[in-house]
C-alpha cells in the first residue's frame, strides 16, 4: 500500500523561506560586530604599544638652552613627585621636568607662614647689592637626587664684608651642585630667636646631592655666632674670604660713600695721624683683625672645616681659586680657567655665557673706583696690622703676601 506525499501548502513555504533569511541575517550581523571588535581592539593596542616620543637635538623644534640663564628669584616651585608604578616613558617626561626645574633653582617668595616679609629690607653696613646673582650654567648632566625641598645650609661664606664675598656666591650659583641663597639672612646675627625652622624656610629648594650655601659676612665678626652655628650643626663647612685689611678697609669706606656719608677715610681711621694712632673703634677697622675674630671659632670648628679664600687671586685668578673652593666642598671642578674672562674696564673677572664668547659682568657695584688715600695713613694702618696679619698667617698656615 503507498501513501501519495503530500505538497507542502502555500504557508509553510513561506515560513521555510523566512527562516533561512533570518539565519543569514543572524550570521552577517555576527560578522560585523566581530570585525568591529578586532578593529577597535588593534587601534587601543597601537597607540599603547606607540613609542613616546622625546624632542632630541636632532629634532627641527628642538632649542638649545642656553650655558647661563636668568633666575626668578620671587617664583614658587611646587615639591615634584614621581609615581613608581608608572610607565618608563612617563618617568622619562618627569625626569626630563625635573632637569628643567633644576635649571631654575627658586628662592620662593615670602609667605605669612613663613614669616619672611621681611627678607626685601635686610639691609646693613654689611649687606651688598644682590642684583648680580643672575648667571647659572647648563644642568642638565645634573641628575637630582631625593625630594625638592628646602635644607638648612651645609656650607655658610662667613665673611669677610669686602673680599669679594659676592663675587665667591655668584661663581658658586653657577655651579650644578650648588643653590645659594641670594639674600643675607643674618640668622645668627639677628634673628636666632625665630627659630631653625624659620630659617630653614629661608634657604633655597634643592635636592639631597647638592649642597645649600648661605651669605652673611657679618658673622664672621660677630661674637656669639661661632656657638649657635654650633648649636645648629658641627659639620657645617665655612668660606672665609680674605684680603689685606688696608684695601678691604678703604673698600668699606668707598661703598659708605655711595650711600651719602661724606666724611674722607683719613678722619675715620686716624684718632691721630701724626702718632700714627689708629681708631680701632671704627667698625672698617675692626673687621680687618682676621686673628681675633678666627680665635673665636676655632673654639668650636677645627680648622679642617674652613677655607680661606684669597679675595686677591679670586679677582686675578678665578679659575685656580675656584678649582679649590670645588675641591674643599667635594664636588666636580665644573668651573675652570674657561669659565671666566676678566674685564679691563671694571678689573673683575666675568662669567662666559655661551660658546660664542658672550659673558656676564657681576653688578654695576663691583670695581666701583676708589678716591685716592695720603699714603702716610696707608703706611700706619699697614703697620698696625701687620701683628694681626702674622698671627692670622699662623694660625691658617698661609702666608697672603699683604703687606709687600
Amino acid at each position: 500500500m503507498t501513501v501519495d506525499k503530500i505538497p507542502p501548502g502555500p504557508g509553510q513555504a513561506c515560513c521555510s523561506l523566512s527562516k533561512k533569511r533570518v539565519g543569514i541575517l543572524v550570521a552577517v550581523c555576527c560578522v560585523a560586530i566581530l570585525s568591529t571588535y578586532m578593529y577597535s581592539l588593534n587601534c587601543c593596542k597601537s597607540r599603547t604599544e606607540a613609542p613616546l616620543k622625546l624632542k632630541t637635538s636632532n629634532s627641527p623644534s628642538f632649542h638649545k638652552m642656553p650655558i647661563f640663564a636668568k633666575i626668578k628669584s620671587n617664583t614658587r616651585m611646587p615639591e615634584p613627585s614621581v609615581n613608581a608604578t608608572q610607565s618608563e616613558g612617563v618617568a622619562a617626561v618627569k625626569q626630563t621636568v625635573f632637569v628643567h626645574q633644576l635649571l631654575q633653582p627658586q628662592n620662593p617668595s615670602p609667605t605669612n607662614q613663613d614669616d619672611l616679609s621681611s627678607l626685601s629690607s635686610w639691609s646693613s653696613v654689611y649687606d651688598e647689592a644682590d642684583d648680580d646673582l643672575d648667571l647659572v650654567p647648563e644642568r642638565a648632566a645634573f641628575k637630582p637626587q631625593g625630594k625638592w625641598k628646602r635644607r638648612l645650609p651645609k656650607v655658610i661664606i662667613i665673611g669677610i664684608k669686602k673680599g669679594g664675598t659676592r663675587a665667591l656666591l655668584n661663581f658658586l650659583k653657577a655651579h650644578p651642585q650648588v643653590t645659594v641663597s641670594g639674600k643675607e639672612v643674618h640668622f645668627f646675627d639677628r634673628f636666632y630667636e625665630r627659630g631653625l625652622e624659620w630659617y630653614r624656610r629661608a634657604m633655597p629648594y634643592s635636592y639631597e646631592n647638592q649642597l645649600t650655601v648661605e651669605k652673611t659676612p657679618s658673622y664672621f665678626v660677630t661674637p656669639q655666632v661661632p656657638k649657635l652655628i654650633y648649636r645648629m650643626s658641627q659639620d657645617v663647612k665655612f668660606l672665609l674670604v680674605v684680603r689685606d685689611p688696608v684695601a678691604r678697609a678703604i673698600s668699606d669706606h668707598a661703598q659708605s660713600l655711595q650711600k651719602g656719608k661724606t666724611t674722607p677715610f683719613e678722619e675715620k681711621a686716624m684718632l691721630d695721624p701724626r702718632k700714627c694712632s689708629v681708631d680701632e673703634s671704627w667698625s672698617a677697622i675692626g673687621i680687618g683683625l682676621y686673628s681675633v675674630h678666627l680665635t673665636r671659632w676655632l673654639k668650636y670648628f677645627p680648622l679642617d672645616q674652613f677655607l680661606f679664600v684669597s679675595g686677591k687671586n679670586l679677582v686675578a685668578n678665578p679659575g685656580e681659586e675656584m678649582g679649590k673652593v670645588q675641591d674643599f666642598l667635594h664636588i666636580s671642578r665644573t668651573l675652570t680657567e674657561k669659565s671666566f674672562v676678566f674685564n679691563e674696564t671694571k678689573g673683575f673677572p666675568c662669567l662666559r655665557t655661551d660658546e660664542n664668547g658672550e659673558v656676564r659682568c657681576l653688578g654695576k657695584t663691583k670695581g666701583r673706583p676708589h678716591n685716592p688715600v695720603d699714603p702716610r695713613v696707608r703706611a700706619c694702618l699697614a703697620e698696625f696690622y701687620r701683628p694681626y696679619n702674622e698671627q692670622f698667617y699662623n694660625m691658617t698656615g698661609i702666608n697672603f703676601h699683604w703687606e709687600e
